[in-house]
C-alpha cells in the first residue's frame, strides 16, 4: 500500500511538473520582450532582443537547452551594453538585466538537467542548487535595478518578468522536491 501511494504521489507531482513546463512556454511566448519591429533598435539592443525571443521560442517548443544558451548569449550582451553606458542609471538597467538573464538562464539549465535525469524525483542536487543560483541571480537582479526602472523597450516590463520569475523559482524548488532554499 505504502509503494502504491508513492507512486500516486510521483504521478501527481510529475503532472504538477507537466502544467508547470507548460505554463514556463506559455509565460515565454507571451512575456518575452517582442518589439513591432527590430527596425526601431539598432545594432547590440536589437542583437539582446533578437536573443531574448529566440530563447523564448526555444523554451515554446520544448527546448530549454537551447533557451539556456540564448539567454546567456543575452546576459553577456547586456553585460557588454552596460560597460558601454556612460550613465550610472543606464549602467544600472543592465547589469540589472544582466542578472536578470542569468537567472532565467539558470532556470532553463536546470530544467534540461531535470530532463536529461529522466525526470525523476526529488531532482538531483545538481538541478536544485542551480535552481539556487538562479534565486540569488534573481535577487540581484532585484537590488540593481534602478527605481523607476528606464522607459527603454528592454526595461519596460523587467520589474513584472522579475516577480513573476521570483515566484516561479519557488514553485519549481517545492514541484522538483528540492530543500528550502537558504539565503545567505
Amino acid at each position: 500500500m505504502h509503494m502504491f501511494k508513492t507512486t500516486a504521489s510521483i504521478k501527481t507531482a510529475y503532472r504538477s511538473i507537466s502544467k508547470m513546463l507548460f505554463f514556463l512556454a506559455l509565460m515565454f511566448s507571451t512575456l518575452g520582450v517582442s518589439p513591432p519591429s527590430y527596425a526601431q533598435e539598432t545594432g547590440d539592443h536589437a542583437e539582446l532582443m533578437r536573443l531574448r525571443d529566440t530563447a523564448a521560442e526555444a523554451m515554446s517548443l520544448g527546448d530549454p537547452h537551447g533557451a539556456a544558451t540564448n539567454t546567456g548569449k543575452a546576459a553577456l550582451m547586456a553585460a557588454l551594453l552596460a560597460t558601454q553606458e556612460t550613465q550610472p542609471e543606464s549602467q544600472a538597467n543592465f547589469k540589472s538585466l544582466e542578472a536578470f538573464l542569468r537567472a532565467q538562464e539558470n532556470i532553463y539549465r536546470a530544467i534540461a538537467l531535470f530532463q536529461q535525469s529522466g525526470e525523476h524525483l526529488p531532482a538531483s542536487d545538481g538541478v536544485c542548487q542551480t535552481i539556487s543560483l538562479a534565486s540569488t541571480h534573481g535577487e540581484r537582479a532585484e537590488r540593481l535595478l534602478p527605481h523607476p526602472p528606464s522607459e527603454h523597450l528592454l526595461f519596460q516590463n523587467l520589474s513584472l518578468e522579475m516577480q513573476e520569475w521570483k515566484e516561479m523559482i519557488e514553485e519549481l524548488y517545492t514541484e522538483f522536491w528540492c530543500s528550502p532554499i537558504r539565503k545567505n
